[in-house]
């Protein structure tokens, strides 16, 4: 990638090319010039540039100005980030249900997600949060996503998710259950309930958005990467 800037100043002598990239050096060292600074500038900007990989160079002419250009390599951008960018664009207004009865996990989550331009609606049981479904049925403005803490006292994740499944299919409302701990049958348990994602704690924000997008874009994201932290595909 190369850059170039230009001025129509001074200039600087041909002569004085190589000094003026040294530390504490400039093209006019006298007692009556007429421009300040401490002459590091360029010093520092060349010694960034070579740690990079690339070169400094000069032209100018007195009178007329100079012009400093550098090229450095550099690797092609992830263009599944910009995916991700876009798809989260897409989906901003998503009306999302937090469930978990821990006031510290439900802010976290509430400003991850409002981060993202979603609009969470947070509730701390199982109770709470089929009340706040049947409320957003009723308004014409139903959930689109809910994440479910999986251990919460009288209504856990589980028992919570069959309750929803009731009233939504896995198309209408998908399901996120994110637990501290992993029990040998919580796979089963996700394909019975059509729960979309199994995830444990904590929250790795870069995860979670992995999740979400993979939740709600399945044919526009890429395959998940099969590595074992990863969220469950369920």
């Amino acid at each position: 990638m190369k850059f170039q800037v230009q001025d129509t100043g001074i200039g600087i002598a041909p002569e004085k090319h190589a000094a003026v990239l040294d530390a504490f050096t400039q093209a006019d060292a006298s007692t009556t010039r007429r421009f300040g600074g401490t002459g590091l500038g360029l010093a520092i900007s060349k010694q960034l540039i070579e740690l990079m990989g690339g070169q400094l160079k000069l032209e100018s002419e007195p009178g007329v100005g100079t012009s400093f250009c550098f090229t450095i390599p550099v690797e092609p951008g992830d263009e599944t980030e910009d995916l991700k960018d876009q798809l989260l664009a897409d989906l901003k207004g998503l009306r999302v249900l937090v469930v978990d009865d821990n006031a510290t996990n439900r802010r976290i989550l509430d400003e991850i997600l409002r981060a993202w331009q979603l609009q969470p609606t947070l509730t701390d049981g199982g109770e709470a949060a089929l009340a706040a479904i049947k409320k957003a049925d009723q308004s014409n403005a139903s959930f689109q996503l809910a994440i479910l803490d999986c251990m919460m006292p009288e209504m856990d994740g589980y028992e919570l998710a069959s309750q929803i499944r009731r009233l939504h299919d896995d198309n209408d409302l998908r399901l996120i259950i994110l637990s501290s701990a992993t029990r040998p049958d919580d796979e089963t348990r996700c394909e019975q309930m059509k729960i979309a994602r199994f995830m444990t704690k904590p929250v790795v924000q870069s995860e979670m958005l992995e999740m979400v997008l993979q939740v709600m874009c399945p044919e526009s994201m890429p395959p998940e990467s099969s590595e074992e932290d990863e969220a469950v595909d369920c």
